[in-house]
């Protein structure tokens, strides 16, 4: 890659909005400044070195090794799929992940790219919450619907 496609390439990777980062046998070795704010790091040294594992929500774990596997071993990408990550503040969020195996200074890894779907995600739930009380609200009605037929049966 010729140096000006590869300062090109790191601009672009610098200035996304969308938090990305590398890692090499799980190890992160590479955050862009989107990737510091979205983790609620101080500095890019608080998220160099660590296991990406560690970021990851404990029941969403075996799903992203299996991913990361597949981009280590198989050299496939993860094309846009859901996981739970955890902050440095401990706030769980939402993402879509994007992963694309990568070789760098002679070795395999792997870039990720996300984006933060926690919005999404609760008016999803805020969806659903509202969905079921109205068939709950539905059932009431129609249980005192029959109630009435019933009664006004016995009057009759």
């Amino acid at each position: 890659m010729s140096r000006f496609r590869k300062e090109f390439y790191r601009q672009l990777v610098e200035e996304s909005q969308d938090p990305m980062w590398v890692h090499f046998q799980g190890i992160i070795v590479y955050v862009n400044r989107a990737a510091i704010t979205f983790f609620a790091a101080a500095s890019v040294d608080e998220l160099l070195g660590n296991r990406v594992l560690d970021f990851v929500h404990p029941d969403d774990r075996e799903s992203v090794k299996q991913r990361i596997r597949m981009m280590y071993v198989d050299g496939a990408p993860v094309i846009q799929q859901e996981a739970r990550l955890i902050r440095l503040d401990g706030t769980e969020v939402y993402v879509d992940v994007v992963g694309t195996p990568i070789s760098y200074e002679g070795k395999t890894g792997a870039q990720a790219i996300v984006r933060d779907i926690t919005p999404r995600k609760q008016a999803e739930e805020a969806l659903q919450q509202a969905y079921g009380k109205l068939q709950l609200a539905l059932r009431e009605s129609e249980q005192r619907a029959q109630d009435s037929v019933k009664r006004k049966e016995l009057v009759d």
